[in-house]
């Protein structure tokens, strides 16, 4: 019931989230900073999984009577206990990582009550489902706190950037910590968040054909085209200064992206499955020039600390695929 197959693609999200936030916020690394945002994102998807389950009960009563609950195999309102169990704690934590997040959460909460209840009736559901995982890199973002104690300088092709940290960290103080964003805070975080919501849009266009024996042609072409919408918004931010590094990781997640839709055509169910731990590569595609720019910075940043979210990216993906042998991903 609770999709465990797509939890190491959560954690994948927020963790990006986490990265950019210490890049723009803080570049202060701070573990549990890092481990809690995981933690609430994790809940909230379990959390959306079980209320899904629990309101869809009579529906898969007569379509898909072998789960859960219609099955007898667990009462119906322990589903809904469960929801509510995961996000009391998923609001309960973020209240450490400030109020901001705390709003973020109530936010992903409602939007998910919203998805549940409409998305058998309209396709229109598909951006909410997306919303509600573009708020995840938004989570980790805002976990990190503000900070004017960053880093001394930077290294090779990352020096411009330097600027831009030093302009936002610098008007730090006067936003009222995490309440406020300035425009260039927004936009560290609204334009990947942005993609990711492209991609799960497009990939809702697949997941709802999943009980079919071919997805529609139409749904296939808004399906690509919103995905492929994730590897621009992706890639444009360290393109002019890892440019190399930024092609690279972006030619492996088109390549095991085509690979997903072309398994679509052989088996909906199982390449749905595929291009849902894709979702972790999208996050690589931003991950690895991010992980090369930490380890090459000045001050507190190690090559381990910079590795770190490249390589949960690439663990989130097999990992995702391991476990959909022991739960199914949708």
């Amino acid at each position: 019931m609770g999709r465990v197959a797509n939890l190491p693609t959560i954690v994948s999200n927020v963790m990006l989230g986490c990265g950019l936030g210490i890049f723009v916020r803080s570049w202060e690394f701070e573990i549990w900073r890092l481990v809690v945002p995981c933690v609430v994102g994790c809940l909230l998807y379990l959390g959306g999984c079980f209320l899904n389950d629990w309101w869809d009960c009579k529906w898969d009563a007569v379509n898909k009577p072998e789960r859960a609950l219609p099955s007898g195999r667990v009462a119906r309102w322990k589903a809904l206990l469960a929801t509510v169990f995961c996000w009391v704690a998923a609001a309960g934590l973020s209240v450490l990582l400030g109020w901001a997040v705390f709003g973020v959460v109530v936010g992903v909460i409602g939007v998910t009550i919203g998805f549940t209840v409409i998305h058998h009736a309209t396709a229109l559901s598909a951006p909410l489902m997306g919303l509600c995982r573009g708020m995840l890199y938004v989570i980790g973002f805002l976990g990190q706190e503000w900070s004017t104690s960053y880093g001394t300088g930077w290294v090779g092709g990352a020096s411009e950037w330097m600027s831009v940290v030093t302009k936002v960290m610098g008007l730090g103080p006067e936003l009222g910590g995490d309440l406020i964003l300035k425009t260039e805070a927004i936009q560290g975080i609204g334009i990947p968040a942005l993609g990711l919501v492209a991609f799960i849009s497009g990939l809702s266009m697949f997941i709802r054909a999943e009980n079919l024996p071919v997805v529609p042609r139409g749904k296939v072409v808004l399906g690509i085209a919103l995905m492929a919408f994730a590897a621009l918004t992706h890639t444009v931010s360290w393109m002019k200064f890892y440019p190399g590094l930024s092609v690279g990781a972006l030619l492996v997640f088109v390549a095991f992206l085509v690979w997903g839709i072309l398994r679509v055509k052989s088996s909906v169910r199982v390449g749905v499955s595929w291009l849902l731990a894709t979702v972790a590569l999208v996050d690589l595609v931003m991950a690895l020039p991010l992980g090369v720019a930490f380890s090459r910075a000045h001050g507190s940043f190690s090559l381990f600390e910079g590795a770190v979210f490249p390589l949960v990216s690439v663990l989130a993906f097999g990992l995702a695929l391991v476990l959909q042998r022991v739960a199914p991903a949708t």
